[in-house]
């Protein structure tokens, strides 16, 4: 890892370009003689990053491969009658999606899943695609979740004062997948016919499982000491702003070079109460 000059001087654009980002920051957690070191690193790993929605790379880690039961046959299911305005949608997240290099055109798979419209309390109308069918033919994949008390023991461990927790930005869409599995995930719309998923996809029951998979072998030394992983979130946790700033850096460090992306906007810096 290479050594960064905390004490560079702090330049306003560089205030600027993070406190523009809404980033949930308690001036508390982060004292005054530490807080223009904290931005400049924010300033410094700012390609880790995602500010689109198109933004979304693919790691470096692994590809995930979706299994099914042995001999199970393939599911295919009629499109579901969509109205005008839902086709708009449809098309809008379609097109954002496959600029993002997440999904790719599929023509001749024996697999079709069904995309359905939820609206949201601010009507918009996110699409996701059923993937019920798929989940009944798939094995399930366990992965063990964090336990309440070694939680505890972390934060007693580490005399914690303060925390930062970091969120994925579309984390299963950072995951790549098999050539096997994609041909899988194809799904099929009323009006511009197939696609398939070239990344780990939402609404699978094996997505979480690949998820912390990933994150395990990315921060297989950091998870337990100062840092705890769920699915896509990571707290880190500390007692002093100097150690924290360390911390971050082999952080962000490990971000940047499996070319996984940040969501800035959900970064929380707070103090523990």
């Amino acid at each position: 890892m290479r050594a960064l000059n905390l004490k560079f001087p702090l330049h306003r654009q560089k205030k600027f370009h993070i406190l523009n980002q809404k980033v949930f920051l308690d001036t508390c957690a982060v004292e005054n003689d530490t807080f223009f070191e904290f931005i400049n690193l924010l300033y410094h790993y700012r390609d880790i990053f995602a500010y689109s929605e198109t933004d979304i790379p693919k790691c470096n880690l692994l590809k995930c491969h979706l299994s099914t039961y042995p001999n199970a046959k393939p599911i295919r299911c009629r499109p579901f009658r969509l109205s005008d305005d839902m086709k708009v949608q449809v098309d809008k997240q379609l097109d954002q999606l496959l600029a993002a290099g997440v999904m790719a055109k599929e023509n001749g798979s024996p697999f079709a899943s069904s995309i359905v419209m939820i609206k949201k309390r601010d009507n918009t109308w996110p699409f996701c695609v059923d993937f019920r069918r798929l989940n009944a033919i798939s094995i399930p994949l366990f992965h063990e979740l964090l336990q309440l008390d070694d939680i505890l023991d972390l934060i007693t461990r580490n005399k914690a004062k303060c925390m930062t927790t970091l969120n994925m930005r579309q984390a299963y869409h950072q995951l790549g997948i098999t050539e096997e599995s994609s041909y899988k995930t194809t799904f099929i719309t009323p009006h511009r016919g197939s696609y398939k998923y070239l990344r780990l996809l939402q609404g699978h029951l094996q997505s979480p499982y690949w998820t912390t998979v990933a994150f395990n072998q990315l921060f297989r030394h950091q998870f337990g000491t100062y840092m705890l992983i769920y699915l896509d979130d990571i707290v880190c946790i500390y007692e002093s702003p100097a150690q924290h700033l360390r911390h971050l850096q082999s952080i962000f460090e490990k971000f940047r070079g499996a070319y996984l992306k940040l969501h800035l906007k959900s970064a929380i810096f707070s103090k523990l109460k």
